[in-house]
């Protein structure tokens, strides 16, 4: 299953402010988060990323599900993704049973010395 999300839902004419609109955006990660409790690999990526389309083919190639997030053009993403990776802005990051792994390198390296399966199965 691949559930790509993006976050420009709201109007371009409606003014609110940032405050709210993290509050919006956060709520939303929660509630994607709580339907997809059975995925277990998530990945922030953005669009003409090599590293991002290196990360997801290794996740295809394995037949692992995963959320993929574009944070291309959404500012608020890509801060909620830089909170959550412990100020890491660089993409794709990803994320195992809500454990931060890193990027491509990192996911490539895990699922070479068999890592990768074994945090699957947590």
């Amino acid at each position: 299953m691949i559930l790509r999300i993006r976050f420009d839902f709201i109007e371009p004419n409606i003014v609110i402010s940032p405050k709210l609109s993290y509050v919006i955006h956060k709520r939303l990660f929660d509630f994607i988060k709580e339907i997809s409790m059975s995925n277990s690999v998530e990945i922030y990526t953005a669009g003409f990323c090599g590293y991002c389309h290196r990360a997801l083919q290794l996740l295809k190639s394995r037949e692992i599900p995963y959320t993929q997030y574009d944070v291309t053009l959404d500012r608020l993403g890509r801060k909620s993704m830089t909170d959550r990776a412990g100020g890491s802005t660089s993409v794709p990051q990803i994320f195992i049973n809500d454990t931060h792994i890193g990027g491509s390198d990192e996911l490539l390296e895990i699922a070479l010395d068999g890592r990768l399966d074994e945090l699957l199965s947590k």
